[in-house]
């Protein structure tokens, strides 16, 4: 790269990550920026606050302008849809945007943690990551996979939540030990992130990169709690259950028989009104029994934001240390 500003193209900016990221690089000016909505409805938020915005179709057959010619494209798009049509339109997505990309460019596709655990939102990330290790090597490009935990910042749900629960709550019990990593990042440090590999991008190789956790260094629930204006009792807690144990009897059950639990994944996965609360609802049950296994004192309900904060640490490479994190970034 030279001393040239890098260009950077993003695809889905209206969503609630992409779009905080997307004010924070405008404000740095670090990166030429492109913002990709589908429509000026979509768009509103980021134009209400001064960015200028292109608009177009990714599932269209005409590749919306300067996506060819960017040193990064990044995805965040995640569709709703019917489990096949679903399917069918992320991997649309992913091909156009690989074969329009720059060849010398690199791509950056948003995907979770929540591929280490199990549900249908997990199973179609999965799909999404080797149908792009694919089409890496079909088309001899440069990807780079984020698996993100929670994001932080001022627009994100889940922090608004979390930080109102800390906030009404004198003292936050946890029966787990909180000082190994949060699964958390904020907006400010994935935008580092994402600023130093567009003026870096020479230094990656064709093919996937995998990073299951791009915050570095770690850090831990107990520093996010804190920072957040929360204060921990180190007494032992009871979880109370959110879902019954009948229902939770059968997850276990199909938990620990790999082909019965395919098989009825593949049937849920087809009844989209039934999936998410389903898997939601078991997500924040299995973390509760866990729980309930250790300690037996108190009783603690899990509010219905927190499972991404009850997930251990996961495995794989993280992205190389670049600063710590600060409590201002997640005081937001």
């Amino acid at each position: 790269m030279t001393d040239r500003k890098p260009s950077v193209f993003i695809v889905g900016a209206n969503g609630q990550v992409a779009s905080e990221i997307c004010l924070e690089l405008d404000k740095r000016k670090e990166v030429i920026l492109t913002a990709l909505c589908r429509n000026p409805i979509g768009s509103v938020y980021l134009r209400a606050n001064g960015l200028s915005v292109v608009h177009g179709n990714i599932e269209g057959t005409i590749m919306p302008e300067g996506i060819g010619t960017a040193d990064v494209i990044i995805n965040t798009i995640y569709v709703k849809d019917k489990p096949a049509a679903m399917r069918k339109r992320h991997f649309g997505i992913l091909e156009n945007i690989v074969k329009a990309s720059n060849p010398d460019g690199v791509i950056i596709h948003f995907s979770t943690i929540a591929v280490f655990h199990k549900s249908s939102y997990a199973h179609e990330k999965l799909d999404q990551e080797e149908f792009l290790k694919k089409l890496a090597k079909k088309y001899q490009r440069k990807v780079i996979i984020f698996r993100l935990g929670h994001v932080f910042g001022k627009n994100q749900g889940h922090s608004l939540t979390f930080r109102d629960f800390l906030l009404d709550t004198p003292k936050i019990s946890l029966p787990f030990d909180l000082s190994p990593d949060g699964n958390c990042v904020s907006i400010a440090y994935l935008t580092d992130i994402i600023t130093l590999i567009a003026k870096k991008i020479d230094s990656y190789g064709r093919g996937v990169t995998f990073y299951s956790t791009v915050f570095n260094p770690p850090t831990s629930l107990e520093h996010i709690i804190s920072g957040l204006g929360g204060a921990i009792n180190p007494d032992p807690v009871i979880v109370t259950r959110r879902t019954s144990r009948s229902l939770h009897g059968f997850f276990s059950f199909l938990r620990q028989n790999k082909r019965l639990y395919d098989m009825g994944l593949s049937v849920i996965r087809r009844l989209p009104a039934f999936e998410q609360p389903i898997y939601i609802k078991h997500l924040v049950n299995r973390a509760s029994d866990d729980i309930n296994h250790t300690f037996n004192h108190n009783v603690f309900t899990i509010p219905d934001d927190m499972e991404c904060y009850l997930w251990s640490p996961v495995p794989g490479e993280r992205f190389p240390l670049i600063r710590p994190i600060t409590n201002e970034e997640l005081l937001f």
